[in-house]
């Protein structure tokens, strides 16, 4: 016990309060330190990845298939603070970072988001893979020429987003 002054000069004792170890706050959580340094030298093996393992997948919308969420059978997409007008997620690539596909789609072909996140990973130096082979939504043919184009509910291309958007060759794009 320790005696302490008090402002008015009387003694007052007040018990000295005990320290625990941290092995002992440990065993209170069941704990060992046996197991939280194994637990540790795990996540430094994980590196970036400890956090969360990425989906990968890639929307024909440009956008991360992990930023669209489905609410009573309406599909939103939110890659970033915008919002992108995709009616349904529908995966066509995966890429290494989805965190490249966040652009605005501007028109067809060079100008779409889906377009633009593969230039950031070419630029980058990183990876891009089909998931089926690529081929065009309205005829069918299996190409490598099809290229990501907004079009409204009618069929037409457009220079904006609209939610429609699908993979033409070169001769429906023509078309459309």
């Amino acid at each position: 016990m320790r005696l302490y002054k008090t402002t008015s000069g009387d003694t007052m004792k007040k018990k000295e309060e005990e320290t625990g170890s941290a092995e002992e706050a440990l065993a209170a959580m069941g704990l060992s330190v046996d197991d939280v340094t194994a637990a540790e030298e795990r996540l430094e093996a994980l590196g970036s990845r400890r956090y969360k393992e990425s989906d990968g997948r890639i929307c024909v919308c440009g956008h991360a298939v992990s930023r669209h969420t489905v609410t009573n059978g309406i599909v939103y997409c939110k890659p970033s603070r915008m919002e992108c007008p995709c009616k349904k997620c529908r995966p066509v690539i995966t890429a290494q970072d989805t965190r490249k596909f966040l652009r605005k789609t501007s028109g067809a072909g060079p100008f779409h988001a889906l377009a633009l996140g593969m230039l950031s990973h070419v630029k980058e130096g990183l990876w891009v893979k089909w998931i089926d082979p690529p081929k065009c939504d309205r005829c069918g043919a299996d190409t490598k020429d099809v290229v990501p184009v907004p079009v409204t509910q009618q069929g037409t291309s457009v220079q904006y987003p609209t939610g429609f958007d699908a993979l033409l060759c070169p001769k429906c794009r023509v078309e459309v």
